[in-house]
């Protein structure tokens, strides 16, 4: 499994919205120097609030393989936001993107092949961490889920 792309039940994206407005609104964000998020709120692993962890299994349930979930972070672009060029292979094994909204532009570009996802609230891609990526600048505000995982075996050493 190299890339693969399925849609979401509505409610787990609204459900990702409000909280992506609840930390955006308390200011509970994080955008570090060496953060690709540019022109954005992201907040910071959203799994280090007890209240969050009942996601988890959720989300992994809708997922094409096991998988160990243990890290998500909600972003919310401003209009000309995008995400620069990186991959997340010290940090996972797969990682995943939720589009939370329709956004004009702003698709995400995986460079090997130069696929492009366009984004569509409810859907969901999934791929190896090892990818290198961006997403390109949005015309429209962008809201997104990002998730870390580890295959199903893996322990979570962090």
């Amino acid at each position: 499994m190299t890339l693969i792309s399925f849609k979401v039940q509505e409610d787990l994206t609204n459900q990702l919205v409000d909280l992506l407005g609840h930390y955006k609104s308390i200011n509970d964000g994080l955008v570090e120097k060496d953060c690709a998020t540019m022109r954005g709120f992201q907040t910071k692993n959203i799994f280090g609030y007890p209240e969050n962890y009942y996601l988890k299994p959720v989300i992994e349930n809708m997922l094409p393989k096991k998988f160990n979930l243990f890290h998500m972070h909600l972003i919310d672009y401003d209009p000309y936001g995008y995400q620069l060029r990186h991959n997340h292979e010290t940090t996972e094994d797969y990682s995943f993107i939720l589009y939370l909204n329709d956004a004009e532009r702003g698709e995400t570009v995986f460079e090997k092949d130069q696929t492009k996802i366009k984004c569509e609230k409810n859907k969901m891609i999934v791929f190896k961490s090892d990818l290198w990526h961006y997403g390109k600048e949005c015309l429209t505000r962008k809201k997104v889920a990002v998730g870390a995982m580890y295959d199903e075996k893996k322990v979570h050493k962090r």
